[in-house]
């Protein structure tokens, strides 16, 4: 299993959208190949305008959602994890909706 992580120790990124409504940014990763992956990065969705966070894998052009969040999941940082079986290559894709930072 290959560990694929885009927040390391001292980085992050902040995708606030503040007096802006429906905002939508994304993170993409590079191209990975086909296998087995243990996906993990940290998230802090907290606020009264949270829409929604979603974490896609894009196979060429076409996006599959992995998990959905949404709303205000309190002042602090949560841990994502999920192990994910690909058997193509793919690029991994945070995705926010809202007013919040990721």
């Amino acid at each position: 299993m290959t560990f694929v992580g885009f927040f390391f120790s001292g980085y992050y990124v902040y995708a606030g959208a503040q007096g802006e409504h429906n905002e939508e940014a994304r993170v993409i990763s590079p191209i990975l190949d086909a296998g087995e992956y243990c996906l993990r990065f940290y998230y802090f969705l907290y606020g009264q305008d949270i829409h929604k966070f979603r974490v896609n894998t894009r196979v060429g052009s076409r996006d599959t959602v992995l998990d959905t969040l949404e709303g205000n999941q309190g002042g602090s940082w949560h841990t994502y994890s999920k192990d994910i079986t690909m058997n193509t290559k793919f690029q991994v894709s945070p995705f926010k909706q809202g007013n919040f930072c990721y």
